[in-house]
């Protein structure tokens, strides 16, 4: 059985995913070539998905590393402000 879905898995490995949807809908839910298809077309989709999130991750990664900058010059901002506002209270 194994063997016929690994032959099924290679022929259709070239396959765009609406043909494999086609041959997942004219063929009967244990057949070899369903099966095959199903097995193929749920790994595209899982690498689909890892690559949205590790783009996803990195573009969250940015973000951080923006806010980060901005509280930065926030408190840098502030620690200016003190200093003049305490020096111009000694002149």
């Amino acid at each position: 059985m194994a063997d016929r879905i690994q032959k099924f898995r290679k022929e259709f490995d070239d396959y765009s995913n609406d043909d494999l949807l086609k041959k997942i809908g004219s063929h009967h839910p244990t057949s070899h070539e369903r099966i095959a298809a199903e097995q193929i077309l749920a790994e595209r989709q899982a690498k689909t998905e890892d690559s949205r999130h590790k783009e996803s991750l990195a573009e969250s990664r940015k973000a951080n590393r923006m806010s980060i900058f901005a509280i930065l010059i926030a408190i840098v901002s502030l620690i200016v402000a003190i200093v003049s506002l305490i020096l111009s209270l000694y002149e």
